[in-house]
């Protein structure tokens, strides 16, 4: 029977993870609630190596970090190193991942990718983007495709005292998701089930609660 329960599981666990594109896409032409919010973009000179400092918002004020960045080629490459990131479901049971988040002078946020989770709460990840000059922000997100940076940011960089190189930094503005779909829902804490089981659940609530796509023009 544990066998039988596995592999179902395991089988439910694939399906919902392969629809998780499209319900992302979805979420994103359907809401109609972004918010708009600032941060800060640092600019890195090509073929140079330097680092910058990675500190959490008022979510998580313990959360520490360094993000050692190089540009070459047209792209940016970027290690990151970040310490004292608790299990995502601290912050709300609707939340199952960290996702780190490249933000273009232009407003334009780019999903990098997952943050692994890890017992110890240390962090350890290499992410590229094309973006020359960018803010690096960190959110804890319902599953790890979503398309906007949801409101639970807990940690963003900031230029390091040893950071080198000619380096300059501005305040931009980017589109955010005001979290409307999912703040408020009513999902029970789960710390058994494995999180990218719960990430594909809450993508389907999420595409509920949503609404059908809205009909093209004729």
């Amino acid at each position: 029977m544990k066998l039988r329960n596995a592999i179902i599981t395991a089988t439910l666990s694939v399906l919902l993870i392969s629809a998780l594109p499209a319900l992302a896409q979805r979420v994103e032409t359907t809401t109609q609630w972004i918010a708009r919010r600032g941060t800060l973009a640092i600019a890195y000179p090509d073929g140079d190596e330097t680092s910058v400092a990675l500190i959490g918002t008022s979510l998580n004020p313990r959360v520490r970090g360094k993000a050692d960045v190089k540009r070459s080629s047209g792209r940016t490459r970027v290690k990151l190193h970040i310490s004292n990131l608790e299990h995502p479901q601290s912050l709300g049971s609707y939340y199952t991942t960290y996702v780190v988040w490249a933000v273009a002078p232009e407003g334009q946020a780019d999903n990098l990718g997952e943050l692994p989770v890890t017992s110890g709460g240390e962090r350890e990840v290499e992410v590229t983007t094309p973006y020359q000059t960018f803010g690096l922000i960190f959110t804890a997100e319902p599953y790890g495709m979503v398309k906007l940076p949801s409101p639970a940011i807990v940690a963003e960089n900031v230029l390091r005292e040893r950071t080198k190189g000619g380096i300059t930094s501005s305040e931009i503005q980017y589109r955010g998701d005001a979290g409307s779909l999912y703040v408020a829902a009513d999902f029970p804490p789960d710390y058994n089930t494995p999180l990218s089981v719960l990430g594909a659940r809450r993508s389907v609530e999420i595409a509920r609660r949503a609404g059908p796509l809205p009909l093209a023009n004729p």
